[in-house]
C-alpha cells in the first residue's frame, strides 16, 4: 500500500510522489546511521522534503542493541540516544546514575571524556531500565518505588500469585 503524503508547508493540492532512497539518519543524533529503502517525498512547488520511516520503535530498539553490543567505549551522542530511548530527561537520568545533570550534558555533547567506569554505568542503567520487565529498578533509584507497609498475596489452586491487597505506608 502506497503512502499518500501531502505538503504541509504550502497549498500544493496533489499527493507528493515518493522515491526510495538511502537516508543519513541525522534525526537519531548519531552521525553513523544510514537507512536504506525509506521513502522520500519532495514538494515540487515549495521544495519541502519529507521522509517516511516505518516502525521507528523497532528501528530504535535495533540501534540501541547495536550500541550496547559495541566493544569500544560509548560516545556522548550514543549515551544521549540511550537516555532518550529510556524516556528520561537529562535531570532525571542524572539523578538515576548519581551524576549532576550539567556533567551529564557535557559528556553527551562531547565536552567531557567518557571513562570506562561511566560507560559501564550507562550500559547497566540502560539494561536495568528496559520497560518490559515486571520490576523496574529505576523507579526505586529515582525515589518512585512503591510505598507500602504490608502486602497480601494470594494464590488460587495452580493459578499464579497475585496482589490481593496493599496497605499504604
Amino acid at each position: 500500500m502506497k503512502t499518500k503524503m501531502e505538503c504541509i508547508e504550502c497549498d500544493y493540492s496533489k499527493p507528493l510522489k515518493g522515491a526510495r532512497i538511502i537516508h543519513k539518519y541525522k534525526e537519531s543524533g548519531l552521525d553513523y546511521i544510514t537507512l536504506a529503502g525509506i521513502e522520500e517525498f519532495k514538494c515540487p512547488q515549495c521544495g519541502a522534503v519529507y521522509f517516511e520511516i516505518p516502525k521507528v520503535r523497532q528501528l530504535h530498539k535495533l540501534i540501541s542493541n547495536m550500541i550496547m553490543q559495541k566493544a569500544s567505549i560509548l560516545t556522548g551522542p550514543e549515551i544521549r540516544f540511550l537516555r532518550k530511548e529510556l524516556g528520561y530527561s537529562t535531570e532525571q537520568f542524572g539523578r538515576l546514575i548519581s551524576y549532576d545533570s550539567k556533567t551529564l550534558s557535557r559528556i553527551e555533547n562531547g565536552h567531557q571524556k567518557v571513562t570506562p567506569t561511566f560507560d559501564k554505568l550507562i550500559r547497566m542503567a540502560y539494561v536495568t531500565g528496559q520497560r518490559d520487565l515486571s520490576y523496574n529498578l529505576h523507579d526505586y533509584l529515582l525515589g518512585n518505588g512503591l510505598k507500602y507497609r504490608r502486602l497480601e498475596l494470594s494464590i488460587k489452586g495452580s493459578e499464579d500469585w497475585e496482589l490481593k491487597k496493599k496497605v499504604a505506608a
